[in-house]
């Protein structure tokens, strides 16, 4: 059965409605990350699974209308029916309820967490939020995050600026080691006086160049890329068609009015210090394109 027949509404007898009206219930959609498996799993629980007004026919039908993606996948040939409710939940269950893999998806956030560039209010709250939210549902599942403190306080401390870490050290000031949940304490205390300033610090992601230098540096480039013989480009005088249909005598003197080196035409070097080559045809310092139109020496 394609997922768009699926979805279609399935023909149920009056029997099989329950007689209240359904409560306006709004769940998360769930897409088959393992990361947010758990959140998902105990709301619906909650609010649905375990709600004895509503019948298994409308328990499936909120399971079907949060699911997206993968996880949609997993169900969507299964009919809507009173017996196909506890068959549908099973097998997301099975699918999803795999503590390895979820364990491993929770610390792969915290390890990959970037590092603060700055003392800014916005990624500290950031940094201690992802830690807070993945650490409590470690612990939900049955890891006893509090034994790791040690490498906690390191994992958080590698990931502070230089200005917030200098702060941190400057208020302990001991030789012992101390607890992730002292740090966080203090962490939060300090993204407190950060957020009453805030609006007169702004973060560095927040910052951005006005547009007229962004432009400005953009024309300049442009305009230094220009070929100086058309005004086109970008392109050498080697490769300019209008450079190549002058006659030698119009190119030496647009040369010599430029003030470009006459042996590689750069704006650059002089003839004489120039090393970049020299005439093909007389084996003197000038450009071959050039030839003929400048004395020998």
């Amino acid at each position: 059965m394609s997922l768009e027949s699926s979805t279609a509404p399935v023909p149920i007898t009056p029997s099989a409605f329950s007689k209240v009206k359904l409560p306006e219930i709004k769940l998360p959609n769930f897409e088959g990350k393992l990361r947010v498996w758990i959140t998902f799993r105990d709301m619906f629980i909650s609010l649905i699974h375990r709600n004895h007004q509503l019948t298994e026919v409308d328990k499936f039908t909120y399971l079907r209308s949060s699911l997206v993606g993968d996880a949609l996948q997993e169900i969507c040939t299964i009919e809507i029916s009173v017996a196909n409710y506890k068959i549908a939940w099973d097998l997301l269950q099975k699918r999803f309820e795999n503590k390895k893999l979820i364990v491993k998806a929770h610390l792969d956030v915290l390890f990959a967490e970037e590092s603060m560039k700055r003392e800014c209010y916005d990624d500290l709250n950031h940094l201690l939020s992802e830690y807070d939210r993945n650490l409590q549902i470690l612990d939900i599942i049955g890891e006893n995050t509090q034994n790791w403190s040690t490498i906690l306080v390191y994992m958080m401390c590698s990931r502070l600026d230089f200005v917030t870490l200098h702060h941190w050290e400057s208020h302990h000031c001991s030789k012992e080691v101390l607890t992730y949940d002292e740090l966080v304490d203090l962490l939060r205390n300090h993204c407190a006086v950060l957020q009453s300033i805030a609006p007169a610090k702004p973060c560095q992601t927040e910052l951005k160049k006005p547009r007229f230098t962004v432009s400005h540096a953009h024309a300049t480039t442009e305009a230094a890329n220009r070929c100086l013989f058309c005004g086109e480009g970008p392109h050498s005088a080697f490769k300019c068609q209008r450079f190549q249909k002058m006659k030698v005598t119009e190119r030496y003197e647009h040369v010599k009015r430029r003030g470009l080196c006459l042996n590689c035409l750069s704006p650059s070097n002089m003839a004489r210090f120039c090393t970049k080559g020299f005439c093909r045809y007389c084996r003197q310092k000038h450009h071959t394109f050039l030839h003929n139109e400048v004395t020998n020496s």
